[in-house]
């Protein structure tokens, strides 16, 4: 199982609303609404690629036979992006100014953009080598899947959780407020992506171990 894993940058969406008042108490705004789509495509499962070639990509992971060659491949692309929409209110009482930056929506996509497994077109579909190596994709594709599903609730729950927090912030000016927000929330994306990329990894290994139920090694006539 090889994964690669990418963060889109983070899209901002601001204005500022012209307000005068005579408190610097930013008022309560509306709740923030976010929401994460979750990208979870069923597999690609391709048998156009040759031993060898899969064995030059897979570079140590994926099902390993006899003389440590890989026997089938998983790979994914993982998609962790936002999008935030701002409101913002310049606050002034005598020469004192404050602008107040709120998160009103925050848009975000957790998932596999690509999900592909490669099986030897050496093995042909019913034979035993075939369904062994099946076997153990689907395995990670189970995973990857399960895994991904997991993640993406931490997510959207991660998310609020820091839009709540301090909602509205004072800060010296619109572009000042949104930076920071941005900087918070990219930092709960990066966790969860980490958090997730660990868990999905220690689950992978068990599948690869030696001994594992999804092993090869004497499963078919020939291995």
């Amino acid at each position: 199982m090889r994964k690669h894993l990418t963060f889109a940058a983070l899209a901002v969406m601001a204005w500022g609303i012209p307000f005068t008042a005579f408190a610097l108490t930013c008022p309560a705004p509306q709740p923030g609404f976010v929401r994460v789509k979750l990208i979870d495509p069923a597999p690609q499962v391709t048998t156009g690629k040759s031993l060898k070639q899969i064995n030059a990509s897979a570079a140590g992971h994926g099902l390993v036979g006899k003389g440590k060659r890989a026997l089938g491949i998983t790979e994914s692309k993982l998609e962790a992006s936002i999008n935030v929409n701002f409101a913002g209110q310049n606050l002034q009482r005598a020469q004192t100014k404050t602008t107040c930056v709120s998160v009103t929506r925050v848009n975000a996509r957790f998932g596999h953009k690509e999900l592909v497994v490669s099986l030897p077109r050496e093995y042909y579909q019913g034979t035993c080598k075939f369904n062994v190596v099946y076997r153990h994709e689907m395995a990670h594709v189970d995973v990857a899947r399960r895994t991904v599903r997991k993640y993406a609730s931490v997510l959207r729950r991660e998310l609020e959780h820091e839009v709540q927090k301090n909602n509205p912030m004072n800060a010296r000016t619109m572009k000042v407020g949104t930076a920071a927000y941005q900087k918070r929330l990219q930092a709960v994306v990066s966790s969860v992506g980490k958090r997730f990329e660990a868990e999905a990894n220690a689950l992978h290994a068990k599948i690869d171990a030696p001994g594992s139920a999804y092993a090869a090694n004497g499963a078919c006539q020939g291995w």
